[in-house]
């Protein structure tokens, strides 16, 4: 039985004065089991617990925090959306996951 995986992205910057808010928050028990494993395979596809915590360099653009929790681990990385290859891939992480984000939502909208 796999754990339980929480992932919550956040974005900050990128606009003076510009906080943080939070654009996904996903666990994965609370997913479809197909759902869940897109999830989890898209992360191990991008390398994401082996990614350093600030795998890109300061632009002054969009800055997004990923943070995954799975069992007692906890890996976090930060990185700003300036134009590199290295955060094009993240941020196309970042909307696949905040597309199983809405889908989940719209589950627990129908379920209630």
């Amino acid at each position: 039985m796999r754990r339980t995986m929480r992932i919550r992205v956040t974005q900050s910057g990128g606009r003076e004065g510009a906080e943080e808010r939070e654009l996904v928050s996903l666990d994965t028990d609370r997913l479809h089991a197909q759902a869940a494993g897109r999830v989890r395979g898209r992360l191990a596809a991008e390398g994401f617990f082996s990614l350093p915590a600030h795998p890109t360099g300061g632009a002054g653009g969009p800055r997004y925090r990923i943070v995954v929790e799975e069992g007692g681990d906890r890996h976090t990385v930060t990185f700003e959306d300036d134009g590199s290859p290295a955060a094009a891939s993240l941020k196309a992480l970042v909307e696949a996951l905040a597309e199983e984000a809405g889908a989940q939502a719209r589950t627990l909208d129908h379920a209630g």
